[in-house]
Protein backbone atom coordinates (compact mmCIF):
# COMPACT_ATOMS: atom_id res chain seq x y z
CA UNK A 1 0.00 0.00 0.00
CA UNK A 2 1.09 3.32 -0.98
CA UNK A 3 2.53 5.07 2.16
CA UNK A 4 0.65 8.24 1.94
CA UNK A 5 -2.74 6.76 1.45
CA UNK A 6 -6.07 7.45 3.96
CA UNK A 7 -9.83 6.59 4.64
CA UNK A 8 -12.60 8.80 4.38
CA UNK A 9 -15.76 7.07 5.89
CA UNK A 10 -19.28 8.70 5.18
CA UNK A 11 -21.44 6.85 7.52
CA UNK A 12 -25.09 6.40 6.21
CA UNK A 13 -27.16 10.02 7.82
CA UNK A 14 -24.69 11.86 6.34
CA UNK A 15 -25.25 10.08 2.62
CA UNK A 16 -27.17 13.54 1.77
CA UNK A 17 -23.75 15.02 1.35
CA UNK A 18 -22.04 12.10 -0.28
CA UNK A 19 -21.75 13.71 -3.20
CA UNK A 20 -20.13 16.63 -2.25
CA UNK A 21 -17.74 15.26 0.34
CA UNK A 22 -16.35 13.28 -3.18
CA UNK A 23 -16.51 16.12 -5.83
CA UNK A 24 -14.17 18.15 -2.75
CA UNK A 25 -12.18 15.34 -2.36
CA UNK A 26 -11.19 14.56 -5.80
CA UNK A 27 -10.06 18.53 -6.19
CA UNK A 28 -7.49 17.54 -3.37
CA UNK A 29 -6.53 13.89 -3.67
CA UNK A 30 -6.37 11.16 -5.88
CA UNK A 31 -9.62 8.50 -5.42
CA UNK A 32 -8.16 5.65 -5.56
CA UNK A 33 -11.47 3.50 -4.81
CA UNK A 34 -15.17 4.04 -3.30
CA UNK A 35 -17.39 1.46 -2.17
CA UNK A 36 -20.02 0.74 -0.27
CA UNK A 37 -19.83 -1.84 3.24
CA UNK A 38 -23.01 -3.30 4.62
CA UNK A 39 -22.86 -5.32 8.15
CA UNK A 40 -24.84 -7.59 9.23
CA UNK A 41 -28.47 -6.44 10.92
CA UNK A 42 -27.68 -8.32 13.99
CA UNK A 43 -24.22 -7.60 14.45
CA UNK A 44 -24.36 -4.05 13.64
CA UNK A 45 -23.48 -2.53 17.23
CA UNK A 46 -20.55 -5.35 17.68
CA UNK A 47 -18.86 -4.35 14.42
CA UNK A 48 -18.89 -0.56 15.27
CA UNK A 49 -17.57 -1.33 18.64
CA UNK A 50 -15.17 -3.19 17.02
CA UNK A 51 -13.68 -0.35 14.64
CA UNK A 52 -13.99 2.56 17.21
CA UNK A 53 -12.82 0.13 20.04
CA UNK A 54 -12.50 2.06 23.55
CA UNK A 55 -12.92 5.43 21.90
CA UNK A 56 -16.75 5.26 22.28
CA UNK A 57 -18.63 3.56 24.96
CA UNK A 58 -21.81 4.00 24.17
CA UNK A 59 -22.21 2.05 20.47
CA UNK A 60 -26.09 2.35 20.72
CA UNK A 61 -26.16 6.36 20.84
CA UNK A 62 -23.55 6.32 18.50
CA UNK A 63 -25.20 4.28 16.28
CA UNK A 64 -28.43 6.18 16.42
CA UNK A 65 -26.36 8.98 15.54
CA UNK A 66 -24.56 7.56 12.25
CA UNK A 67 -26.83 5.52 10.87
CA UNK A 68 -27.60 1.45 10.99
CA UNK A 69 -27.52 1.13 7.54
CA UNK A 70 -24.77 0.63 4.61
CA UNK A 71 -22.21 3.05 4.51
CA UNK A 72 -19.37 4.43 1.87
CA UNK A 73 -15.36 4.04 1.95
CA UNK A 74 -13.35 6.29 -0.14
CA UNK A 75 -10.07 5.34 -0.55
CA UNK A 76 -7.69 8.12 -1.69
CA UNK A 77 -4.23 9.05 -1.96
CA UNK A 78 -2.62 12.39 -0.87
CA UNK A 79 0.56 13.81 -3.90
CA UNK A 80 0.94 16.29 -1.21
CA UNK A 81 0.59 15.64 2.28
CA UNK A 82 1.08 18.11 5.22
CA UNK A 83 2.34 17.25 8.26
CA UNK A 84 0.86 19.93 11.04
CA UNK A 85 0.45 19.54 14.79
CA UNK A 86 -3.48 19.63 15.84
CA UNK A 87 -5.21 19.29 18.80
CA UNK A 88 -6.88 15.52 18.79
CA UNK A 89 -8.76 14.04 21.55
CA UNK A 90 -5.31 12.45 22.51
CA UNK A 91 -3.71 15.79 22.72
CA UNK A 92 -1.47 17.77 20.39
CA UNK A 93 -0.38 14.98 17.58
CA UNK A 94 1.55 15.52 14.44
CA UNK A 95 -0.83 14.42 11.64
CA UNK A 96 -1.44 15.19 8.25
CA UNK A 97 -3.32 18.52 8.19
CA UNK A 98 -4.84 17.90 4.82
CA UNK A 99 -6.68 15.43 5.78
CA UNK A 100 -7.43 15.97 9.11
CA UNK A 101 -8.91 19.71 8.15
CA UNK A 102 -10.78 17.87 5.63
CA UNK A 103 -12.34 15.35 8.04
CA UNK A 104 -13.57 18.31 10.59
CA UNK A 105 -15.26 20.45 7.38
CA UNK A 106 -17.71 17.23 6.40
CA UNK A 107 -18.59 16.88 9.65
CA UNK A 108 -19.43 20.45 10.11
CA UNK A 109 -21.54 19.88 6.71
CA UNK A 110 -22.65 16.82 8.06
CA UNK A 111 -24.84 18.59 10.72
CA UNK A 112 -22.29 18.20 13.27
CA UNK A 113 -19.48 15.46 14.69
CA UNK A 114 -18.79 11.81 13.71
CA UNK A 115 -21.00 11.28 10.85
CA UNK A 116 -17.38 11.60 8.58
CA UNK A 117 -14.47 9.25 9.86
CA UNK A 118 -10.75 9.62 8.28
CA UNK A 119 -7.82 8.21 9.24
CA UNK A 120 -5.35 10.33 10.16
CA UNK A 121 -1.63 8.34 9.52
CA UNK A 122 -0.47 5.02 7.86
CA UNK A 123 -1.02 3.06 11.09
CA UNK A 124 -4.80 3.92 11.38
CA UNK A 125 -5.27 3.18 7.65
CA UNK A 126 -4.21 0.04 7.83
CA UNK A 127 -5.67 -0.49 11.24
CA UNK A 128 -9.33 0.73 10.40
CA UNK A 129 -9.12 -0.89 6.73
CA UNK A 130 -7.83 -4.25 8.88
CA UNK A 131 -10.79 -4.16 11.28
CA UNK A 132 -13.48 -3.51 8.34
CA UNK A 133 -12.25 -6.19 5.28
CA UNK A 134 -9.21 -8.58 7.12
CA UNK A 135 -5.57 -7.81 6.97
CA UNK A 136 -5.61 -9.18 2.78
CA UNK A 137 -7.72 -5.81 2.68
CA UNK A 138 -6.26 -4.52 -0.27
CA UNK A 139 -7.05 -7.56 -2.59
CA UNK A 140 -10.52 -6.99 -1.48
CA UNK A 141 -10.19 -3.30 -2.26
CA UNK A 142 -8.72 -4.22 -6.14
CA UNK A 143 -11.21 -7.01 -7.10
CA UNK A 144 -13.87 -4.32 -5.36
CA UNK A 145 -15.68 -2.24 -8.91
CA UNK A 146 -15.86 1.18 -8.17
CA UNK A 147 -18.81 1.99 -6.08
CA UNK A 148 -19.42 -1.61 -5.66
CA UNK A 149 -20.53 -3.57 -2.70
CA UNK A 150 -19.28 -5.36 0.12
CA UNK A 151 -21.67 -7.36 2.51
CA UNK A 152 -19.17 -8.91 5.21
CA UNK A 153 -18.80 -7.79 9.06
CA UNK A 154 -15.51 -7.10 10.74
CA UNK A 155 -13.02 -9.62 10.65
CA UNK A 156 -12.46 -9.78 14.29
CA UNK A 157 -16.61 -10.94 14.16
CA UNK A 158 -16.27 -13.37 11.58
CA UNK A 159 -12.94 -15.36 12.87
CA UNK A 160 -10.02 -15.99 11.30
CA UNK A 161 -8.99 -18.87 8.70
CA UNK A 162 -6.02 -19.40 10.22
CA UNK A 163 -3.54 -18.47 13.26
CA UNK A 164 -1.35 -16.87 10.56
CA UNK A 165 -4.03 -14.47 9.82
CA UNK A 166 -4.91 -13.86 13.46
CA UNK A 167 -1.38 -12.48 13.68
CA UNK A 168 -1.23 -10.41 10.61
CA UNK A 169 -4.59 -8.98 11.83
CA UNK A 170 -2.91 -7.53 15.38
CA UNK A 171 0.14 -6.48 13.07
CA UNK A 172 -2.29 -3.35 12.68
CA UNK A 173 -3.02 -2.89 16.30
CA UNK A 174 -0.33 -1.79 18.65
CA UNK A 175 2.81 -3.14 19.79
CA UNK A 176 1.92 -6.31 20.89
CA UNK A 177 3.63 -10.24 21.73
CA UNK A 178 2.24 -13.27 20.55
CA UNK A 179 3.18 -16.42 22.60
CA UNK A 180 2.20 -20.07 21.29
CA UNK A 181 1.85 -22.59 23.49
CA UNK A 182 0.20 -25.75 21.60
CA UNK A 183 -3.50 -25.15 21.21
CA UNK A 184 -3.33 -21.79 23.63
CA UNK A 185 -2.45 -18.44 22.98
CA UNK A 186 -1.22 -15.40 24.84
CA UNK A 187 -1.40 -11.71 23.52
CA UNK A 188 0.49 -9.29 25.47
CA UNK A 189 -1.01 -6.12 24.34
CA UNK A 190 -0.83 -2.23 24.85
CA UNK A 191 -4.18 -2.30 25.10
CA UNK A 192 -6.72 -5.38 26.20
CA UNK A 193 -9.81 -3.53 26.13
CA UNK A 194 -9.17 -2.77 22.04
CA UNK A 195 -8.39 -6.03 21.15
CA UNK A 196 -11.86 -7.17 23.04
CA UNK A 197 -14.11 -5.02 21.03
CA UNK A 198 -12.22 -5.84 17.82
CA UNK A 199 -13.20 -9.75 18.52
CA UNK A 200 -16.28 -9.44 20.20
CA UNK A 201 -15.08 -10.87 23.25
CA UNK A 202 -16.86 -9.60 26.56
CA UNK A 203 -14.94 -8.00 29.13
CA UNK A 204 -15.41 -11.76 31.74
CA UNK A 205 -12.43 -10.67 34.06
CA UNK A 206 -10.69 -14.33 33.36
CA UNK A 207 -7.73 -13.26 30.77
CA UNK A 208 -8.97 -16.25 29.07
CA UNK A 209 -11.23 -16.48 25.65
CA UNK A 210 -12.06 -18.75 23.27
CA UNK A 211 -10.39 -17.95 19.72
CA UNK A 212 -12.49 -18.87 16.50
CA UNK A 213 -9.73 -20.30 13.99
CA UNK A 214 -10.90 -22.06 11.03
CA UNK A 215 -12.68 -24.94 12.13
CA UNK A 216 -11.64 -25.08 15.28
CA UNK A 217 -11.00 -23.18 19.15
CA UNK A 218 -7.98 -21.76 20.69
CA UNK A 219 -7.64 -20.75 24.58
CA UNK A 220 -6.78 -17.31 23.95
CA UNK A 221 -5.38 -15.31 26.80
CA UNK A 222 -5.04 -11.27 26.77
CA UNK A 223 -3.54 -9.30 29.15
CA UNK A 224 -2.88 -5.64 28.56
CA UNK A 225 -0.44 -2.95 29.61
CA UNK A 226 -2.92 0.09 29.64
CA UNK A 227 -4.89 -2.04 32.04
CA UNK A 228 -2.73 -2.43 33.94
CA UNK A 229 -1.99 -6.29 33.77
CA UNK A 230 1.74 -5.66 32.87
CA UNK A 231 4.29 -4.03 34.92
CA UNK A 232 5.49 -1.00 33.24
CA UNK A 233 8.05 -1.79 30.60
CA UNK A 234 7.23 -5.72 30.83
CA UNK A 235 6.00 -4.95 26.78
CA UNK A 236 9.07 -3.81 26.22
CA UNK A 237 11.38 -6.30 27.73
CA UNK A 238 9.67 -9.01 26.22
CA UNK A 239 9.62 -7.91 22.70
CA UNK A 240 13.38 -7.78 22.47
CA UNK A 241 13.97 -10.67 24.29
CA UNK A 242 12.01 -14.17 22.75
CA UNK A 243 14.08 -16.22 26.31
CA UNK A 244 11.44 -13.98 28.32
CA UNK A 245 8.41 -14.79 26.51
CA UNK A 246 9.14 -19.02 26.99
CA UNK A 247 10.22 -18.38 30.41
CA UNK A 248 6.76 -16.16 30.62
CA UNK A 249 4.85 -19.38 29.54
CA UNK A 250 6.00 -21.40 32.05
CA UNK A 251 4.78 -19.08 34.92
CA UNK A 252 1.88 -17.73 33.00
CA UNK A 253 -0.54 -19.75 35.26
CA UNK A 254 1.16 -18.51 38.35
CA UNK A 255 0.83 -15.23 36.79
CA UNK A 256 -3.10 -14.96 36.14
CA UNK A 257 -3.25 -16.34 40.03
CA UNK A 258 -1.29 -12.96 41.22
CA UNK A 259 -3.72 -11.06 39.17
CA UNK A 260 -6.83 -12.31 40.81
CA UNK A 261 -4.71 -11.88 43.96
CA UNK A 262 -2.03 -10.06 44.88
CA UNK A 263 -1.29 -11.99 47.87
CA UNK A 264 -0.35 -15.08 45.98
CA UNK A 265 2.94 -14.80 45.20
CA UNK A 266 4.83 -18.34 43.98
CA UNK A 267 8.31 -18.86 44.08
CA UNK A 268 8.85 -19.85 40.53
CA UNK A 269 7.14 -16.11 39.70
CA UNK A 270 9.00 -14.23 42.24
CA UNK A 271 12.14 -15.87 40.50
CA UNK A 272 11.09 -15.18 37.15
CA UNK A 273 10.15 -11.72 37.68
CA UNK A 274 13.51 -10.81 39.85
CA UNK A 275 15.21 -12.30 37.08
CA UNK A 276 14.34 -9.89 34.69
CA UNK A 277 14.16 -7.42 37.03
CA UNK A 278 10.58 -6.77 37.85
CA UNK A 279 8.91 -5.81 41.27
CA UNK A 280 5.02 -6.99 41.91
CA UNK A 281 4.19 -3.14 43.14
CA UNK A 282 1.93 -2.52 39.99
CA UNK A 283 -1.84 -1.28 39.72
CA UNK A 284 -4.61 -2.10 37.67
CA UNK A 285 -5.98 0.98 35.34
CA UNK A 286 -8.92 2.17 33.61
CA UNK A 287 -9.05 1.14 30.13
CA UNK A 288 -10.20 3.67 28.63
CA UNK A 289 -7.76 6.52 27.15
CA UNK A 290 -6.77 9.31 29.76
CA UNK A 291 -7.44 12.75 28.92
CA UNK A 292 -6.77 15.77 29.68
CA UNK A 293 -8.98 18.37 31.17
CA UNK A 294 -9.53 20.45 28.18
CA UNK A 295 -10.09 17.30 25.96
CA UNK A 296 -12.48 16.00 28.29
CA UNK A 297 -14.65 19.15 28.16
CA UNK A 298 -14.31 18.94 24.35
CA UNK A 299 -15.64 15.42 24.50
CA UNK A 300 -18.74 15.93 27.04
CA UNK A 301 -19.83 18.94 24.58
CA UNK A 302 -19.29 17.13 21.59
CA UNK A 303 -21.89 14.41 23.65
CA UNK A 304 -24.47 17.01 24.36
CA UNK A 305 -23.93 18.23 20.70
CA UNK A 306 -25.07 14.43 19.58
CA UNK A 307 -27.95 14.44 22.22
CA UNK A 308 -29.45 17.92 20.70
CA UNK A 309 -29.04 16.87 17.33
CA UNK A 310 -30.63 13.50 17.45
CA UNK A 311 -33.68 15.47 19.26
CA UNK A 312 -33.40 17.79 16.76
CA UNK A 313 -34.11 15.85 14.00
CA UNK A 314 -36.70 13.78 16.00
CA UNK A 315 -39.10 16.84 15.95
CA UNK A 316 -38.10 17.46 12.17
CA UNK A 317 -38.96 14.01 11.67
CA UNK A 318 -42.63 14.17 13.23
Amino acid sequence: MHKECYLFLIWNKAFFCKDKILKDLKSSFLIRKTFYIRWSEENFLKNLKAFYGTKTADVKEKARYVGKDLFYVIFVEDPDPLFEQRKTYNGSETVNARIYDKKWLYRKWTGGNFRVHSSQDKKETEHDLTVLLGPDFMKRIDACTMNGMIETDTKGILGFASLQEFKDALGSFSRNVILEDQERVTVLTECRSDLECFLGLEQSGTYHHRLKVGDGDYDLCLLGEAEGDLPEGFLTKISDDPSMGTDFLKVKEDYLEFLHDRLKISDPLRKYMGRYGFSFDFEKKDPFRKESAKSLFRRCKDELKYRYLILRESFQNE
